[in-house]
């Protein structure tokens, strides 16, 4: 049974004890809606604070830089898409005429201009990008592991809202979850995914404080906090699929700097100072010591 199915059968009893703590659920809220709640910080916009204060301000305050886009990005769409309509046919996604495609392939306003006419309500992709779609999801369908926690989802696409630390409003959107966990679905570029490959990705990425951050919303519900399980999903042929959970030690680490960022988040809208604490001096600037070698 898709996800979607499941989910629109929970029951009424189950969001009314998650909603009687201090976080509120809302299901299948429009992502657009759950993107433009500025009252409360995501993750992302966290992660966000992390790369500098002025950073931050910029994208989430002054909002005068935009969201970052990625053909990475737009693929995951296509495989969230999928992960949560249970739609194995991929009848979502839809090729347009080969005359509608640019010189190279691509997605052109020609093609834009077709989905449009006729297919406003589905996602168009090219003849490649759908031929990558179905590798990936055949492969996960291939994987045990996957099929049974895709049989154990009973939630999915849920907005959480809490208040954290230091007075911070927060929020998170699971992809799924089971009676016990929460599941994130992930793509990567590294082929390698356990040896070491998709680890780069987790540092790079900040998955382990998005792993913290979940953590605290699971417990704002009055949930056992337990580890992110994060499906993840080769793009690279021969797109390997593997189900995984972080070093829980790295994890409480993770939450140490999320709390220490939500202490001086709070002080910087206090003090409405959003450049980084050197900026006014002159420092001597780190040198690794492999650079010296």
């Amino acid at each position: 049974m898709p996800p979607a199915c499941r989910a629109g059968a929970l029951t009424a009893e189950l969001i009314a004890r998650l909603n009687s703590f201090i976080a509120t659920v809302v299901l299948h809220e429009n992502i657009t809606t759950y993107h433009s709640d500025s009252q409360r910080i995501s993750c992302s916009s966290f992660k966000d604070f992390l790369q500098g204060p002025d950073y931050y301000y910029a994208r989430h305050v002054e909002k005068t830089l935009p969201s970052p886009f990625s053909q990475s990005l737009s693929h995951g769409s296509l495989l969230h898409h999928w992960f949560e309509t249970g739609d194995d046919s991929l009848s979502f996604a839809i090729c347009p005429p080969p005359t509608c495609l640019t010189q190279s392939g691509g997605l052109g306003k020609k093609a834009k201009d077709w989905a449009k006419e006729n297919c406003p309500n589905s996602m168009i992709v090219s003849a490649k990008e759908k031929d990558q779609l179905a590798w990936e999801v055949k492969n996960l369908l291939a994987n045990r592991a996957f099929c049974e926690w895709r049989e154990q989802i009973v939630m999915a696409e849920a907005s959480i809202r809490w208040a954290g630390p230091e007075g911070i409003l927060m929020r998170c959107r699971m992809d799924a979850a089971t009676e016990l966990k929460w599941l994130d679905l992930k793509t990567t570029k590294e082929t390698d995914i356990l040896g070491g490959g998709f680890a780069k990705s987790v540092r790079t990425f900040g998955y382990d404080i998005q792993d913290a951050w979940y953590q605290m919303g699971m417990e704002a519900c009055g949930l056992d906090p337990q580890p992110l399980v994060f499906i993840v999903v080769s793009t690279v042929p021969p797109h390997r699929t593997q189900c995984l959970t972080l070093p829980q030690d790295a994890v409480r680490k993770a939450k140490d700097v999320i709390l220490r960022g939500l202490a001086d988040l709070r002080l910087r809208r206090e003090l409405d100072w959003w450049l980084p604490d050197t900026t006014n001096e002159t420092v001597e600037m780190s040198y690794p010591d492999f650079y010296r070698r």
